[in-house]
């Protein structure tokens, strides 16, 4: 059962990450082409 939780709990934890990562990539791609057509 603590198995399960912690693997539940590791797996949320990387897809938070995974999520982060991905937002902030797009924020710094749409942030370079606003600075492009400025």
């Amino acid at each position: 059962m603590t198995f399960i939780v912690f693997v539940l709990s590791f797996s949320y934890i990387c897809f938070f990450v995974y999520i982060r990562s991905v937002l902030v990539v797009t924020k710094h791609a749409f942030l370079n082409d606003f600075l492009l057509m400025c």
